[in-house]
């Protein structure tokens, strides 16, 4: 089967009611470990990678490893670059080669955090790489009220919200599945 998009993914999952793990890696065995365990089961899965553990193994390498994986898989396998603290990071993931990659600037300023991910996703996508979502701070409230939200990329927005105000449309669990349930968009 090949590669598939992390989004293409998740769209799926969506529309079929169903979750898709997204299991963190750190060297060739999880990365295997995880891919075999996928296709054992007969379910898809997200290999992710946490910039963090690059000193472990280069990001070359693991999006090299994992894109094999996903390519041989029987199942539906996304390969993603998780939190990437910053644009170098970020980046960097796109031009090693993972098809998918997440900007984290919730230590920014709001301004600043939407700049960074406008850059990112300026630049990803040039390589026709996408992002799953982007986290970002809001600040409804004021400065000491931060509340965490997630922002899918190429979702619609409703505008309406749930009350927990956790995504961008107020859902708490998964951003697709309980945006549907919430304000029933898809």
């Amino acid at each position: 089967m090949p590669l598939v998009k992390v989004n293409d993914l998740l769209r799926h999952a969506t529309e079929n009611h169903y979750g898709v793990a997204a299991v963190n890696v750190c060297n060739y065995e999880t990365i295997k470990w995880v891919a075999e365990a996928a296709g054992r089961e007969r379910i898809p899965v997200i290999i992710q990678f946490y910039p963090g553990f690059e000193k472990y193994i280069a990001l070359k390498h693991v999006a090299a490893i994992a894109k094999e994986f996903a390519e041989k898989s029987e199942v539906p396998i996304g390969v993603h670059l998780d939190h990437s603290a910053g644009y170098g990071i970020a980046v960097g993931g796109v031009r090693d080669g993972f098809p998918s990659v997440m900007v984290d600037g919730s230590a920014l300023p709001y301004e600043e955090n939407v700049a960074l991910t406008a850059a990112v996703v300026q630049a990803a996508g040039v390589f026709n790489v996408e992002g799953p979502w982007r986290w970002r701070w809001a600040t409804p409230t004021g400065p000491t009220s931060r509340r965490p939200t997630w922002t899918l990329s190429g979702s619609p927005r409703c505008g309406k919200r749930c009350p927990s105000r956790w995504c961008s449309t107020g859902a708490r669990t998964s951003p697709t599945s309980s945006c549907r349930r919430a304000c029933g968009w898809g």
